[in-house]
């Protein structure tokens, strides 16, 4: 993943991408000066993360595919993101009884 950051959150989620998750690389804002972001930057980013074989491309890849392992595992049935929308929801809906009940 090329992180390329413009304004606001975008800012924290591509420093996420890079330092702590591992799984891109962000692009570098020395600007040219026109205040653009030139085209081997991009290009060298790119590379980065398209190349078949390297070691940066290669560790993208790992720590991309241990992210989406976690995602799956979270996900399936019985899995954390289940149980914890089930206990929101169950949350949820002991607050709206309650207020129906006390009225």
């Amino acid at each position: 993943m090329v992180a390329f950051p413009q304004w606001t959150d975008q800012m924290t989620n591509a420093k996420l991408i890079e330092v702590v998750w591992k799984i891109g690389v962000r692009v570098d804002h020395n600007v040219s000066e026109d205040g653009l972001v030139e085209g081997k930057e991009i290009k060298r980013c790119l590379d980065l993360v398209m190349e078949s074989t390297g070691d940066k491309a290669n560790e993208l890849r790992m720590k991309a595919k241990k992210w989406k392992d976690l995602a799956m595992d979270a996900a399936k049935e019985g899995g954390s993101s289940e149980n914890n929308l089930r206990a929101f929801l169950d949350d949820v809906e002991q607050k709206f009884t309650r207020a129906h009940m006390y009225g």
